[in-house]
């Protein structure tokens, strides 16, 4: 299982350091996923839906903003995946859009993995019916909607996506226990902001809460074995020097 991070620089040091991550990048900005000296970074096209509950879903300005980010980065390897268009806390509304938005996507890049943002009441019947699984190297199933709904149906998600090879994806796991339960399930990746609660001036500055630290403090070593992703004493260090 890979974690993705918002793209923060200091990503590049804790891959250098064998830990296995990768960023999700949003509508907050783009970087070049590659740098001299190092492997290519993993990364994920997020489409910048997401908004709180509440308030005013995004216009049509931002969907422009996220093809904007695909048409960049089709110049640089393949993205993990990239999410089609959704409404957040809208299932009905949420497969209309992936059946609007899903043709022009494959047109675009008929390579890429295109994925799905899963909201609250949807079941594996309802994207069976906008065909995915049908190629399953070219899909994903992200999982979304509330925190209750989601850590309720991780297990059916991750399972559907399993039998089928479709790659899965958790979004906004901030938790130990929401980590945890990820891996149990075999999830492919999953992604968070808990480890910079602050936000980019927190990272450049090092300021990053002890709790923090430690929140993502294993990963599989590919045996179903946890290991920790990095030393806690050192992060301070790291991110400074990424």
């Amino acid at each position: 299982m890979i974690y993705l991070m918002a793209n923060h620089t200091s990503v590049w040091k804790l891959r250098q350091n064998g830990n296995n991550m990768g960023w999700l990048i949003g509508c907050d900005g783009w970087k070049r996923p590659v740098r001299d000296g190092h492997d290519p970074m993993p990364y994920a096209l997020d489409n910048g839906m997401y908004f709180k509950f509440g308030d005013q879903p995004h216009g049509p300005a931002r969907l422009c903003e996220f093809f904007g980010r695909c048409g960049k980065a089709m110049e640089y390897h393949a993205p993990l995946f990239a999410v089609v268009p959704d409404m957040p806390y809208d299932a009905v509304e949420t497969c209309k859009r992936y059946t609007c938005w899903i043709k022009r996507c494959r047109e675009l890049a008929p390579d890429w993995r295109w994925g799905i943002a899963v909201q609250d009441g949807m079941v594996p019947a309802d994207i069976e019916r906008l065909g995915l699984g049908v190629f399953p190297k070219h899909d994903a199933v992200c999982v979304g909607g509330s925190s209750e709904w989601k850590d309720a149906n991780i297990r059916t998600w991750a399972a559907w996506c399993r039998e089928r090879g479709v790659w899965c994806h958790v979004l906004r796991v901030n938790d130990t226990k929401r980590l945890e339960l990820c891996q149990d399930e075999g999830v492919d990746s999953v992604d968070g902001t808990g480890l910079f609660p602050g936000g980019s001036a927190a990272e450049e500055a090092g300021d990053v809460e002890p709790a923090a630290r430690v929140l993502v403090g294993w990963m599989s070593d590919g045996n179903g074995c946890r290991v920790p992703i990095y030393d806690a004493a050192k992060f301070g260090k790291e991110q400074n020097d990424g």
